[in-house]
């Protein structure tokens, strides 16, 4: 019992006097997370557009070679795309189109695929963001679903027909044209027939039914963190 009593008093003693030498475990954290950011946050880091941007924007304004000038830009255009910041990316990539030469076919194509999905993209954000409704984003998209603002799709359907008379066989662009179609409601009417991919629109042998977006039927426009 003594033994008890004396190894009780010992532990408080040392949680007393270690609690009153203790740092702030919150500052410790917050200089933890400083420290990975650090680490983290550099243009090698593909999960760092931020890093990325900085990164091609100091290149570019030190005037590069030339042939190092298009990967920059390139670079720069991705990570842009990945921050959200899609008519930024759509003016570099649109730079880089008009300054490929024509007899480089396969870096046209490759171009008008990323410039293609960023239009998808800017689309996708902008309609989401000012016209989000249950059925946004959800496939197949229904009516209800369809893009108020249609800019964006209409500039990606362009350039997958464009994609797609060079390339019948890229089934990549022809499921996105037809995607991009549902998105402006042209689906399947507005599809060129020899594009036109069928989705079948019964669920029925789908177990999990979808979750339905209840924040427009509820008003719930007021986050509190």
């Amino acid at each position: 019992m003594k033994y008890f009593k004396f190894t009780f008093f010992l532990f408080t003693l040392i949680l007393v006097f270690s609690s009153c030498h203790d740092t702030n475990p919150n500052q410790e954290m917050i200089e933890l997370l400083q420290s990975i950011d650090k680490y983290e946050d550099n243009p090698d880091n593909g999960f760092s557009p931020e890093a990325i941007l900085r990164s091609s924007d100091s290149l570019l304004n030190a005037s590069p070679a030339n042939k190092d000038v298009m990967k920059i830009k390139y670079r720069k255009a991705i990570a842009l795309l990945q921050l959200g910041q899609e008519q930024k990316s759509i003016d570099v990539f649109q730079d880089m189109l008009i300054n490929t030469p024509v007899s480089d076919s396969g870096q046209q194509k490759f171009l008008m695929k990323d410039l293609a999905m960023a239009y998808l993209r800017l689309g996708e954000r902008t309609n989401c963001v000012h016209h989000h409704s249950a059925e946004s984003c959800i496939f197949p998209i229904s009516m209800a679903g369809v893009h108020q603002d249609k800019t964006g799709s209409q500039k990606a359907i362009e350039l997958y027909k464009q994609l797609l008379t060079d390339d019948p066989a890229d089934l990549e662009s022809r499921w996105l044209l037809n995607i991009a179609y549902m998105t402006i409601g042209g689906y399947p009417q507005q599809v060129p027939a020899a594009l036109l991919l069928k989705v079948a629109q019964d669920d029925s042998l789908n177990p999990v039914k979808p979750f339905i977006d209840v924040v427009i039927r509820r008003f719930c426009f007021e986050f509190k963190f």
